[in-house]
């Protein structure tokens, strides 16, 4: 148990700062969940799940800069 939390701890830590960052969001002013918090909960998941991809294997160059091409332009919108 403890062996998993430590291999998973910088995916749980962002999907925490996520959650926790959208719940403020959501406290401050109920109406103002849209685009900006859903956006940031959902590129910390894709930010975990690509940390997590990388300690797997390598990514090729090329995946690599279009898959954070698409996560900048994603969390720019």
């Amino acid at each position: 148990m403890l062996q998993m939390l430590s291999r998973y701890k910088e995916m749980i830590l962002i999907l925490t700062l996520g959650l926790v960052t959208t719940t403020l969001i959501t406290l401050i002013d109920p109406h103002t969940l849209t685009m900006p918090a859903l956006g940031f909960l959902i590129g910390s998941l894709q930010i975990s799940i690509l940390s997590h991809i990388e300690t797997k294997r390598t990514f090729k160059s090329f995946e690599y800069r279009m898959f954070t091409y698409f996560l900048e332009k994603s969390l720019r919108e």
